[in-house]
């Protein structure tokens, strides 16, 4: 059987499920069942199994429309509780899981409910569901193989929470050096080794000259670069200013937020006005306008029509209250709070910033949504720490913002080279430690090796990261996604999407706190961009870091300097070429 591609949504009292489907499926013969949490869809050769952390009740209006020139089959699904918001329907792979497979995930990542005996019921549980999956376009590199011995595997390891390696062992020393910029194979040379020999390329790259000429931007290229807003941020601005927009939409179109409810006329059954209990023809055919035509009206004997969904006045209270409330000023974060990750820093002003009380929505395409159902986790003796997933996740992120930028939002040859030269993780297999390793990280490649350098780009790179983390994992996710798009169809660069970007998407896509965690490095960002001067921290304790590394870390003193250039480490002089140490 085929799982179809699909994508959730919730309108009001309904869960929206649609499914793209063959044109030659007959979906009149479709069955559909709907149990508690559980929603199953059968047509040959398609089947469907999702599974909701909330529970949904049969009986209160469930219908199925078909879009004969789409093939889209649009399934709406009742709620137990009409004002409950579903969560985890932005998540293919976990909505179609098995029990144990989502057992599984607790140990992967790590989360704190997880314990020995939980761990030994996973084992031996024993997997009696069908389990779904799409055939994968091309086969996933493999982890480290257990014949290796730990100590070589821990030393030159790579990708995603180093738990890769020996992918470049039987390739050609030509096709290993298109893949990354290292002059050896990545399987022989350990991280501290891939690290020196990249700061030591940027230095001996570095052209004092050029960055001075295009520092004076003669031409106007990099000022009509600045000029390009990308879409995130105008979403952000919208939902701001309390009107968080669909992307895609007509600024007249309804405002849909995470807990919207469609307008009335959303909710009423297209083309339905027959007698719901009257059986269908076996053949379909098309309205003269084109409507979806109604396939299935819930399997509930006595079933009656869906009263049409009104706004509660009180949740329209709530969003003129939280529009209000953003116009007159937002609610300020503090970064200084003990949930924050990263370094300890000292007491000082806070930091703020302007986040919308209502995070704007943002619906997958279904290109997305299929790559999203095929990536897994790999199973890791140990989850990653928390403080090396989110400088990985802003390593690739600098760069595809950057790329994003001095394209227009278009994409163009040139994308790769920038993804790959401007990202530490892409071109040496070294990402950085810490959020602000990565900003150091980007900001001496950005100046080293593009056509564009310059310290307002940089400034404006930032600005862009930081306001898609704070509109949460959905957009953050679609950014990977397109790094991962185009890694995907390079030749040979696959590689690099199999051991970052995949494993990275899994785990964002599967962490409980990922909108806090990803608006806690908009603003630890934010504070490194805007320091002014040197401050001396304390590193002794990373939010989330393993026991073992704070232990082995003890109480160590770091110095913070301000993302300008004379700390960024290039030899911009005899003088201050050794200033500072990388």
């Amino acid at each position: 059987m085929i799982t179809p591609v699909f994508e959730c949504s919730q309108e009001g009292g309904f869960v929206v499920v649609r499914l793209f489907l063959s044109a030659i499926c007959k979906v009149m013969s479709a069955v559909f069942d709907i149990h508690e949490t559980q929603f199953t869809f059968y047509c040959s050769p398609y089947y469907l199994r999702l599974r909701f952390d909330q529970c949904l009740q049969e009986g209160k209006g469930e219908r199925a429309t078909y879009d004969l020139e789409a093939n889209v089959l649009t399934v709406y699904l009742p709620k137990a509780n009409a004002e409950e918001i579903f969560t985890k329907l932005d998540n293919p792979a976990y909505l179609i899981a098995t029990e144990k497979q989502r057992a599984s995930l607790i140990q992967v990542l790590g989360e704190a409910d997880s314990s020995d005996a939980a761990t030994g019921a996973v084992d031996e549980l024993e997997e009696t569901e069908y389990v779904q999956s799409l055939p994968d376009a091309a086969a996933a590199g493999s982890a480290a193989g257990g014949g290796e011995s730990a100590a070589v595997v821990e030393q030159c390891s790579y990708g995603f929470a180093n738990a890769f390696s020996g992918l470049f062992h039987k390739l050609d020393a030509d096709v290993v050096h298109e893949v990354v910029s290292l002059r050896d194979s990545p399987d022989c040379t350990t991280r501290e080794e891939r690290r020196r020999l990249r700061l030591a390329t940027e230095l001996s790259d570095f052209d004092m000259d050029a960055l001075l000429f295009a520092f004076e931007d003669a031409d106007g290229e990099v000022a009509q670069v600045l000029r390009y807003v990308p879409a995130h941020m105008k979403d952000f601005q919208s939902a701001l200013e309390g009107n968080a927009l669909e992307p895609g939409r007509e600024p007249s179109s309804p405002s849909v937020v995470f807990a919207s409810i469609p307008a009335a006329e959303a909710c009423v059954l297209p083309g339905r006005d027959a007698d719901p209990l009257e059986e269908e023809e076996a053949t379909l055919l098309g309205s003269a306008d084109a409507r979806p035509v109604t396939v299935w009206g819930g399997n509930v004997a006595d079933f009656k029509k869906p009263l049409i969904e009104e706004l509660p006045s009180a949740a329209d209270d709530q969003l003129v209250s939280s529009t209000s409330a953003m116009a007159s000023g937002v609610a300020a974060v503090s970064l200084s709070s003990p949930t924050a990750g990263g370094t300890a820093l000292p007491p000082g002003p806070r930091t703020r910033l302007a986040i919308p009380r209502v995070r704007p929505s943002l619906k997958f395409t279904r290109d997305e949504a299929e790559v999203l159902m095929r990536l897994k986790l790999p199973r890791l003796l140990f989850p990653p720490a928390p403080a090396e997933v989110e400088a990985l996740t802003a390593d690739l992120l600098f760069s595809e913002a950057y790329d994003d930028l001095v394209t227009g939002g278009g994409g163009c040859s040139e994308s790769l080279w920038n993804l790959t030269q401007l990202s530490p993780a892409l071109s040496y297999l070294d990402p950085a430690d810490t959020l602000y390793d990565a900003c150091v990280a980007f900001a001496r490649r950005a100046l080293v090796y593009p056509l564009h350098r310059h310290c307002a780009l940089l400034q404006r790179v930032w600005a862009v990261v930081g306001t898609r983390l704070l509109l949460g994992r959905s957009y953050t996710v679609r950014a990977l996604l397109r790094v991962r798009f185009i890694l995907s169809h390079a030749e040979h660069k696959h590689l690099l999407s199999t051991i970052y970007l995949d494993p990275l998407i899994a785990y964002w896509m599967h962490v409980s706190d990922a909108d806090d965690r990803l608006m806690r490095m908009a603003l630890e960002i934010h504070q490194h961009v805007s320091r002014t001067e040197p401050t001396t921290v304390s590193a002794a304790s990373k939010a989330g870091a393993s026991a073992l590394h704070s232990i082995l870390a003890g109480t160590q003193k770091v110095t913070l300097y301000p993302l300008t250039l004379m700390y960024l480490g290039l030899p911009l002089s005899e003088e201050t070429g050794d200033d500072r140490q990388e």
